[in-house]
């Protein structure tokens, strides 16, 4: 599942992930609230979204999103690389924090590392080695 208020990037971010295989959009949102309750309703294996929305922010999103399916893996996507914002969406329980301007490959790796049964969440250093952003 994948959130971000800017339609442009909500239908490239899905037309390059339909084409992966193994990959699925099964519900797209443009605010944070939407997002929320598309979760509730299809319990995502991940969901990836944006860190600012209008309504509600990716944080936000990640904390809301796994009360209520604690299963799903969260991917926030920034353009933000400050280390507070990584740090509070780790603490919220994302299990990756990538910036956008990773190349493509970079976040569907951060994506595959994202379902539920990878023990460990990942930092952009992880996905984007010696860069924060």
């Amino acid at each position: 599942m994948i959130a971000d208020d800017n339609p442009v990037v909500l239908e490239t971010l899905e037309r390059l992930l339909e084409t992966e295989s193994g990959f699925a959009v099964v519900g797209r949102a443009t605010g944070g609230n939407e997002a929320v309750e598309l979760v509730r309703l299809l319990l995502p294996d991940v969901l990836v979204t944006d860190l600012r929305m209008p309504d509600l922010s990716g944080i936000e999103v990640c904390t809301k999103a796994l009360a209520c399916s604690p299963t799903t893996g969260v991917v926030i996507m920034s353009m933000e690389s400050s280390d507070a914002y990584l740090a509070a969406a780790l603490e919220a329980g994302a299990r990756a924090y990538v910036p956008k301007t990773l190349v493509y490959e970079q976040l569907i790796e951060a994506i595959r590392e994202s379902v539920p049964e990878h023990p460990h969440p990942l930092t952009p250093d992880d996905v984007n080695p010696g860069r924060l952003g």
